[in-house]
């Protein structure tokens, strides 16, 4: 990480740097600051997120983003903070300290309330084939082509209570698609307005995986069905015996 975005790195532009806080509260911004630019050495942050912004942090979510003009891009006041702090640099005044500001959202419904908001450049929601609500709630109602929506984020796309949803759920017909962990990655990435999707990689061939899936481009409407199928079978929502054949898709 330090080689990649630490002052005096040839690369640094070509790495999204994305940071966060689970301490919800306006009066710790500057201290998280100084920790993250302390601790990485960098010259400033991409994404700040305000982490795990639950049912109950409304108020608190809101309070934070009220900082957003003063944290965010060249000449803010975090920067000149920062700058006091650990030193100025040519990327830090040309950047700012944070480009970006973000939250991850553990309620739809308060990250539904801040979209068309422009103190929320980011947002980061659950999303995966067994739990769907996002798409209509989250990426259907933003328009693609305009340049003001809020960049999109997923996470938890290979995963949920009910298990690792690469593992194929009861009643799924045999020889049917058990879709891999790029593909779930696929299916949130076909999702319209989705920009990213949160990876957990522990290893050089999961990376090399998950490359190799993502170019091999969106998912098919028919493969979004049966993934959706899939999804329910996890969630115990559907009887197997009750499933279209010609919506099913086999592969070995």
């Amino acid at each position: 990480m330090r080689q990649l975005c630490g002052r005096g790195s040839s690369v640094r532009e070509q790495v999204v740097l994305a940071t966060v806080t689970y301490i919800k509260s306006p009066e710790v911004a500057a201290s998280v600051l100084f920790d993250q630019f302390h601790e990485l050495g960098i010259d400033y942050i991409d994404v700040l997120f305000w982490g795990w912004i639950g049912s109950n942090d409304g108020t608190a979510l809101h309070d934070c983003l009220q900082l957003s003009a003063d944290l965010r891009g060249p000449s803010s006041v975090y920067q000149r903070m920062v700058e006091r702090v650990a030193g100025t640099s040519e990327r830090l005044k040309k950047m700012g300290a944070v480009r970006y500001v973000g939250a991850s959202f553990h309620d739809l419904n308060l990250a539904q309330q801040w979209l068309n908001s422009s103190l929320l450049d980011v947002a980061m929601v659950r999303h995966n084939v067994a739990h769907r609500t996002a798409q209509t709630q989250i990426f259907q109602p933003l328009k693609p082509a305009n340049p003001q929506r809020p960049g999109i984020v997923t996470f938890k796309s290979a995963g949920s209570h009910t298990g690792a949803l690469w593992d194929a759920p009861e009643g799924l017909p045999a020889g049917c698609w058990q879709p891999t962990v790029p593909d779930l990655y696929r299916y949130s990435l076909t999702q319209n307005c989705v920009d990213v999707c949160l990876m957990g990689l522990r290893q050089r061939a999961e990376i090399d995986a998950a490359i190799a899936g993502i170019q091999q481009g969106k998912l098919t409407p028919s493969e979004l069905d049966y993934l959706n199928i899939y999804g329910d079978l996890h969630r115990h929502r559907l009887d197997s015996q009750a499933i279209p054949h010609e919506k099913l898709i086999y592969r070995t």
